[in-house]
């Protein structure tokens, strides 16, 4: 689907008696004696949508609605929609269905194919605590409860909020794929600075960025106390981009050194040592600056750190 679709009022329904799903279709599809509040509890929740975008909302906000009678059906449109690239935004789906896979078990499924659907289960009596239904889940976000027999309104509202909740969640993801990307590029960019001082280093940046990974993940597998909760796979990424800005204090090294094709003299080798000291200094300095933990934390202390030998000298 597209990320220029403003709203995803695609509703999926399960539920193994007719006329329940009946009630769902009459309640979601039509517009209510309400109608008029709830476009009230929209604007209020979301802002007036009558400008520019007036034009991509639906009267009386009427759904999309599929439904389903059993779990695993519920199961397969969820498939299909998401193999069709117009995935749900939120599941009504009731917990007791027999004799088929309940509605805890098609959630599980549900979840982990589609990770950014709404799931509200919906049920009179349940063989399980809300507590235990959700230690069953591999994440206890975006799920809600729902008593039978429900209100219309309380359909009809959980509907709009959390549709409208799946879009501002892309409209969020989006965002930070962006500012990801420009902080790769900024760090990508950084980095380049300095080695274009080095005409020897080649592919240098891109194998430190590859090795580093490759330790850290390693690392990540022997389960060590000392850093088995922070080596995450996100720490991976992290690490793998700023290790690109290990050498950024070349920038400060006289070119007679940098450039020198013949072996250095010991004095030579004292003044290019102190560009790890040059480059925390300028990353510390940014640090500061900004004051909170971002990719040149890890960045300073690769920088001061990464001609270590293993016992730490």
């Amino acid at each position: 689907m597209s990320m220029h679709r403003l709203h995803n009022r695609k509703i999926l329904v399960t539920d193994d008696q007719p006329e329940v799903v009946e009630d769902y279709i009459r309640i979601l599809k039509s517009r209510s004696s309400s109608g008029d509040a709830l476009d009230a509890l929209e604007r209020d929740l979301f802002g007036d949508t009558s400008g520019d975008n007036a034009g991509c909302r639906i009267p009386g906000i009427r759904y999309d609605v599929t439904t389903a009678s059993q779990g695993e059906e519920a199961i397969s449109r969820v498939k299909q929609a998401l193999d069709e690239d117009d995935p749900f935004a939120v599941a009504f789906l009731d917990i007791r269905m027999p004799p088929g896979i309940d509605g805890v078990h098609a959630a599980r499924e549900i979840r982990r194919m589609d990770p950014d659907i709404h799931i509200v289960f919906v049920t009179a009596y349940s063989d399980f605590s809300h507590t235990e239904i959700l230690k069953l889940m591999d994440s206890t976000d975006k799920y809600l409860f729902l008593r039978k027999p429900f209100d219309a309104d309380e359909i009809r509202q959980l509907a709009l909020a959390l549709s409208e909740k799946w879009h501002l969640d892309k409209m969020v993801n989006e965002r930070n794929r962006e500012l990801q990307l420009t902080r790769m590029v900024g760090i990508r960019a950084l980095a380049e600075l300095a080695e274009l001082r080095d005409c020897t280093t080649g592919t240098h940046l891109k194998r430190v960025a590859e090795y580093s990974k490759l330790v850290a993940r390693i690392l990540s597998r022997r389960k060590e106390p000392k850093w088995c909760k922070y080596i995450t796979e996100q720490y991976i990424q992290d690490i793998g981009e700023s290790s690109v800005l290990h050498d950024i204090g070349k920038i400060g090294i006289p070119d007679y050194i940098l450039l020198k094709p013949g072996k250095l003299t010991r004095k030579e080798r004292e003044l290019m040592k102190i560009h790890t000291t040059i480059g925390g200094d300028t990353l510390a300095k940014a640090v500061k600056e900004i004051e909170i933990q971002s990719f040149l934390t890890l960045g300073r202390e690769i920088a001061y750190n990464h001609h270590e030998w293993f016992d730490g000298s």
